[in-house]
């Protein structure tokens, strides 16, 4: 007897009922963790990207585009003191 209302009970469409919200609650949990490493996953690339635009930021910004033109100058400059010396020196090889 006591057996036969264990049976009923753990075949009973309630008992069934409560195994598969179990079942689902722990899928539910699996989906859970895999979007959140898949979000953590994101979240870094996304970091990554913030840090390449910043620096291509301060890299093609106003100050950026001066330093430039700073240092174009820099190498005019040294251009036009080689090419005086080397008149200077055709100068003194044709007095010669």
């Amino acid at each position: 007897m006591l057996s036969e209302i264990t049976r009923d009970l753990i075949n009973h469409p309630n008992i069934e009922t409560f195994r598969e919200y179990i079942l689902l609650a722990n899928n539910a949990k699996d989906l859970r963790d895999s979007w959140n490493k898949e979000i953590e996953t994101k979240r870094k690339e996304v970091d990554i990207l913030k840090q390449n635009l910043e620096q291509y930021q301060t890299e093609y910004n106003f100050v950026g585009l001066v330093d430039g033109f700073k240092n174009l100058l820099d190498q005019k400059r040294k251009e036009r003191r080689l090419a005086f010396l080397s008149l200077l020196g055709i100068g003194v090889l044709m007095r010669v």
